[in-house]
């Protein structure tokens, strides 16, 4: 119980300086430059590292004490963040300062993820490990959310630069409360030379051979597709009910309150229904994507947003559950550096792709043609027969 507590904390508090700080980057670039091309500027050098360097920095999460690795990463991220937050107070800013910041955040994130993940497989067992992955979803989603609503209050009151400090202040919590798990497994560094081209081949041979793996991560690509195809619809749904920007945000609030909801509940319909949850919820995207993509009423939409948002994330809850649990502790940081390559290419394509198909089919084509690709997918999901779950995440 100690650990959940030291790790939904920790996670909470990191998710609610980001949303802070997202808003505030936003709008402090926008009033550096004038210009809405910096802000995909800025998008952009926060997806590349993770696209170019997670393969190598993946490697080192796997040699090195994660525990220590996660520490370290969150107390860097606090400095730069920080400095930056000085710098704006004292009205030292620049857009420049902002794009260093964000290389230098994405980079962190870029072993951070693979180390937290790491670090989690060590810390909980099978039967733990459920319950943190999905509950935490819903943590972080929820302080999100959150932070987004505080820094709109912030900016409006204050200085832009506390919306830095106060994420800088998260990292600080974030990296107390990985100091003060307990690990359960071994979590000592691997001595020797690292030969990255080696330690990928030997990577990439165990999500060959390991049954059911390969799956695994097309299947993920599914549920991170829809939710960047949300992202990029939600602005053009509110305007085809001849809504503006109020109902673009409840459109935006509903879709990730059904996300939240999602990781409420993950971990007991894992329990419940094991691999047969993969097709509930591929199903329940299908159905929902057609209701989208049908309703004529703004009530239908709403409700269809909040479906579309709970079996999205109830997916993607379920695949990295999956996948965590069926990779090893000495594989785990290159497994989840694959999966973050794949799932940062796919929203990056399912971004441009979305803008595209807006622009000569529609809105309900997009919605339809989405449902189209799942129920096509559910036709191979007789293929996760072949995974084996643990029997000790039905105790």
């Amino acid at each position: 119980m100690r650990n959940k507590v030291y790790y939904l904390t920790g996670a909470g508090a990191s998710s609610l300086g980001d949303g802070i700080q997202q808003i505030g980057m936003i709008w402090m670039i926008y009033h550096y430059t004038g210009s809405t091309f910096s802000i995909g500027v800025m998008i952009a050098i926060n997806y590349l590292p993770s696209i170019f360097l997670t393969p190598l920095l993946s490697v080192l999460a796997d040699h090195h004490d994660v525990q220590k690795l996660a520490v370290r990463i969150d107390l860097i991220r606090f400095a730069a963040t920080a400095a930056t937050a000085v710098l704006i107070l004292l009205q030292w800013g620049s857009a420049e300062l902002l794009y260093a910041l964000q290389a230098i955040l994405a980079i962190c994130y870029t072993l951070f993820k693979p180390s937290s993940q790491s670090l989690i497989k060590r810390t909980f067992d099978d039967q733990d490990l459920a319950f943190v992955l999905s509950k935490s979803m819903s943590v972080n989603m929820t302080a999100t959310m959150a932070g987004s609503g505080l820094a709109g209050l912030l900016l409006s009151a204050a200085s832009p630069g506390i919306c830095f400090a106060l994420n800088a202040l998260s990292f600080l919590v974030s990296a107390w409360c990985n100091q003060a798990l307990w690990p359960t497994f071994d979590r000592e560094e691997r001595p020797g030379k690292i030969r990255f081209g080696k330690e990928l081949v030997e990577g990439g041979r165990f999500l060959v051979t390991q049954r059911g793996m390969l799956y695994l991560l097309f299947l993920s690509v599914i549920s991170s597709a829809a939710l960047q195809m949300t992202a990029a619809v939600l602005l053009p749904y509110a305007r085809h009910f001849g809504g503006g920007g109020s109902m673009y945000a409840l459109f935006d609030i509903l879709f990730t309150g059904g996300t939240v909801l999602a990781g409420l509940v993950t971990d007991r319909a894992l329990r419940r229904w094991g691999l047969h949850t993969v097709k509930l919820t591929m199903a329940g995207m299908a159905l929902l994507s057609l209701c989208n993509a049908l309703s004529s009423q703004v009530w239908a939409a709403c409700i269809s947003l909040i479906g579309l948002g709970f079996f999205t994330m109830m997916h993607l809850l379920t695949i990295q559950t999956m996948i965590q649990l069926l990779t090893p502790s000495e594989f785990i940081g290159r497994v989840v550096g694959l999966r973050t390559v794949i799932a940062s290419m796919t929203k990056v394509s399912a971004s441009l792709l979305t803008g595209y198909l807006l622009s000569f089919v529609g809105l309900a084509y997009v919605f339809l043609g989405f449902g189209l690709l799942v129920v096509l997918s559910l036709a191979t999901t007789n293929r996760v027969k072949q995974i084996r779950l643990p029997s000790a995440l039905f105790r």
